[in-house]
């Protein structure tokens, strides 16, 4: 997105010769340019210039702000520094706001549907839904929720971390259930922690800095299950690893010549160690998550490893490999996303809210108490 023009999706193609008109977000060129939403308007909103963005001024109706949110209502209204003052221009900053999901709001408060975009970016709706929730003001994109939900799902196989970190959001404001359990478990699969503890994509994004993805307390439980799964993948194969080293081993044949079985054992075990140096670079009897390693780069290095086994002639059953990759889908499998009753009762909320009730589907929803 440039940084020096502003633009809403789908808007009516002006005239060659005259240029955009003056209330679309095309039409200003600097800062001091006004984006007349309400051209008789009596406030002047200046946003983001706190924002990567540059700094834009919308004229609007302040009446029309105050009859859409009681944040606009008690903000404009109220005791406040943001109230119209007994002489002069009345303005008020948002420097935190970014201007371009503040125009899509603005337009849609004052009625100037046609610039508002049915297919919008995925950035532009993590920006929509993040003012629309700090103004209180989701309801009022009830007459979108069902075009920008099928954005949304278009969305739903990226891996880009950014992508699915805005998605997990936007699909809890959307009360898209199984959406937002989706992005989830890709987001704990497939981030690591660094050494403070931040959750980090595989791109780089961290998390912790990334606000918000969801309701209060998603990223920490989201932090918990990350620990949880890393600590859980390696613990069938170090069980492996100890019977070969110190117990009975994995030899299962019938024979009742202890060299042999002993000669079994000592296979399979060199053939994980060697492919434990190989795949990790060291080795050991309790392998654990790397700092900066995902769950699922661990899994697939278990995995390999386990790939590499090693066994005698004639003792193919003795091959623990296949156990090993069978527990690390089971150890993913038990340890569910799960959202809490409440999570789950406010999200069917705005389903309904949102007239998108019938758009979540029918599959099991996994919920804890």
């Amino acid at each position: 997105m440039s940084n020096d023009v502003l633009v809403i999706q789908d808007l009516p193609q002006p005239d060659a010769e005259s240029g955009p008109p003056a209330h679309s977000i095309t039409a200003v060129t600097s800062p001091d340019d006004e984006v007349q939403v309400d051209p008789d308007g009596d406030l002047i909103l200046r946003a983001g210039a706190q924002t990567d963005l540059a700094e834009r001024s919308f004229r609007v109706c302040a009446s029309a702000l105050r009859r859409s949110s009681p944040v606009w209502k008690k903000m404009l209204f109220g005791p406040f520094k943001e109230s119209k003052p007994a002489f002069g221009v009345w303005q008020v900053s948002l420097p935190e706001d970014n201007p371009v999901a503040l125009g899509i709001l603005l337009h849609i408060v004052h009625a100037n549907f046609p610039l508002v975009p049915h297919k919008p970016s995925l950035e532009e709706l993590y920006d929509v839904f993040r003012l629309a929730n700090k103004y209180d003001m989701i309801t009022t994109l009830k007459p979108w929720a069902a075009a920008w939900l099928e954005v949304a799902e278009s969305f739903a196989g990226t891996t880009d971390g950014r992508d699915m970190a805005a998605l997990a959001y936007i699909a809890w404001e959307l009360g898209q259930v199984d959406l937002q359990r989706k992005m989830m478990k890709e987001l704990v699969m497939n981030c690591a922690l660094d050494g403070e503890g931040r959750m980090i994509t595989h791109d780089g994004v961290v998390l912790d800095e990334f606000d918000p993805i969801g309701p209060p307390g998603l990223l920490g439980y989201m932090r918990k299950h990350q620990q949880e799964i890393s600590k859980a993948l390696p613990l069938h194969l170090n069980s492996v690893l100890r019977e070969l080293a110190h117990g009975p081993g994995c030899c299962v044949s019938k024979t009742t010549d202890l060299d042999a079985k002993s000669n079994c054992n000592d296979v399979i075990l060199g053939s994980l160690l060697r492919a434990m140096a190989n795949a990790r670079g060291s080795v050991t009897l309790t392998l654990t998550v790397d700092e900066g390693e995902s769950a699922a780069k661990l899994s697939t290095s278990i995995k390999g490893i386990a790939e590499k086994t090693s066994v005698l002639d004639g003792h193919l059953k003795c091959n623990p490999g296949g156990k090993i990759i069978a527990a690390l889908a089971k150890t993913t499998k038990a340890k569910p996303i799960k959202l809490n009753k409440m999570s789950v009762e406010k999200m069917s909320k705005r389903r309904e809210d949102l007239g998108l009730e019938k758009a979540l589907p029918g599959t099991p929803v996994k919920t804890s108490e």
